[in-house]
C-alpha cells in the first residue's frame, strides 16, 4: 500500500522505539506493538523470500574480490571514466548508466533509504547489481535491517514511512489531528527515464567530442532522447469488427460537462480495500467483527471508568449520593421559590 500523504509522526515514533531484541525486530508507536520483522514485512507485501538472498551473499562474497571483479562491478553501473569515490567502495548516482540509475533510484527509494541520495554505498552498489543479474532477493531482510540501521544510527532521514504507516494501520494505531504528515516521492516514470537517458547522453558526448578533437576529426552531434513508443490500438475482425470494446479506444470518449461536474463531486477515492483484504469479503467481514469487538471493550472500559470516577468523586465529597439523588435534601414543592 502506497500513502500519498503518510504521517511523519508515526514514523518518527516508530524509529524512536525501534529495537532488536532477542531476534525480534518491534517498535512501539501509540502503545501498541509492531512487528518489522522479514518476515511480517514479506507478508504485508505478499512476497514468497527466496532460500538464499542474492545480496547477502555478495555481501560476503566481496571480502574476497579482486580487482578484477571490482573493475566489472564498475563497468556494470558506471559510464566510461567512472571512478571509485576515495578509498572506499562508494560510488557516485550521478556516474551510473541510465538502466542502472533507474533501478538505484527505486532502490533508495523503496528498498534500502539512504540520507545521502548523490553518493551510494556499498551495500545499495551490490542491491543493484543484483537486480541488473536477476538474482534472488529477499526484500522483506533487506527493509528490516535498512530500518534497524536507521533506529540505531544517527541519521536525520527518515525511510520507509508508508510501508510504516501500513504496519500501523494493520495494528490500529490511534491518528490524530496533529500529526505531521509528509509526502510521498514521485513514482519512477518516462520522465525521470528521459532524464537519466538525457545526461548519460550528454556525458557520452563530452567523451565521444575529446575523442574527436585527440584524432583531429569533426565534432559528432548529439543523438536525440528516444522514448519507446506504445504499441498501436488493435482492430477486431470477423463478425461486429465496425465496434471495439472500451479497452481497445486509443483515445477515450470525453464524457459532458454536466456528467463530469457530477463525477469530479461524487469521486471517492480508492484508498486499496480490495487490496488488503485479497478481494475476499469473508476476510473483510471478519476485520469489521473483530473492530467491532474492539469498540464494545473499549465502551465498556470507558463506562467502567466514568463508575470508577464517579464513586471517587463522591467519596472525595463525603457523601454517599449527590444531592439530587438524596431525598432529604429535597425542598418541599410549596417552599420553593421562583
Amino acid at each position: 500500500m502506497i500513502f500519498e500523504q503518510a504521517k511523519k509522526t508515526l514514523g518518527i515514533e516508530f524509529y524512536a522505539n525501534a529495537r532488536f531484541m532477542g531476534q525480534r525486530y518491534v517498535s512501539f508507536v501509540r502503545g501498541k506493538e509492531i512487528d518489522y520483522s522479514p518476515e511480517r514485512i514479506n507478508a504485508l507485501l505478499e512476497i514468497v523470500p527466496p532460500e538464499e538472498c542474492g545480496v547477502k551473499r555478495m555481501m560476503e562474497e566481496c571480502k574476497d574480490w579482486s580487482d578484477e571483479r571490482w573493475e566489472e562491478l564498475l563497468l556494470q553501473l558506471c559510464v566510461e571514466g567512472a571512478q571509485w569515490r576515495g578509498g572506499s567502495h562508494m560510488l557516485l548516482k550521478a556516474d551510473f548508466k541510465p538502466y542502472a540509475k533507474a533501478w538505484a533510484s527505486f532502490v533508495v527509494q523503496t528498498l534500502e533509504g539512504t540520507s545521502c541520495t548523490s553518493e551510494l554505498p556499498l551495500a545499495r552498489l551490490l542491491t543493484v547489481s543484483a537486480i541488473l543479474d536477476g538474482l534472488p532477493i529477499n526484500v522483506g531482510e533487506l527493509i528490516a535491517n535498512n530500518i534497524y540501521m536507521f533506529a540505531s544510527g544517527t541519521k536525520k532521514a527518515i525511510p520507509h514511512l508508508s510501508l510504516i504507516n501500513w504496519l500501523c494501520e494493520s495494528q490500529d494505531c490511534d491518528l490524530f489531528a496533529n500529526d505531521l504528515s509528509a509526502a510521498m516521492m514521485k513514482p519512477l516514470n518516462d520522465t525521470y527515464l528521459d532524464s537519466f537517458t538525457k545526461d548519460y547522453q550528454e556525458r557520452l558526448h563530452a567523451i565521444q567530442v575529446a575523442e574527436a578533437a585527440a584524432a583531429g576529426q569533426p565534432e559528432p552531434q548529439p543523438q536525440p532522447v528516444r522514448r519507446p513508443q506504445p504499441p498501436p490500438p488493435q482492430t477486431i475482425h470477423g463478425e461486429g469488427s465496425s465496434q471495439q470494446g472500451a479497452h481497445e479506444y486509443w483515445n477515450r470518449p470525453r464524457f459532458g460537462q454536466e456528467f463530469t461536474k457530477a463525477m469530479c463531486l461524487n469521486r471517492r477515492a480508492m484508498t486499496g480495500s480490495f487490496e488488503r483484504f485479497d478481494g475476499s469479503e469473508e476476510a473483510m467481514d471478519n476485520y469489521f467483527d473483530v473492530t467491532r469487538g474492539r469498540a464494545q471493550d473499549r465502551e465498556q472500559e470507558i463506562r467502567n471508568d466514568f463508575a470508577a470516577g464517579s464513586r471517587q468523586s463522591r467519596y472525595h465529597f463525603g457523601e454517599d449520593t449527590f444531592a439530587e439523588e438524596n431525598r432529604a435534601t429535597w425542598i418541599p414543592e410549596d417552599q420553593m421559590q421562583d
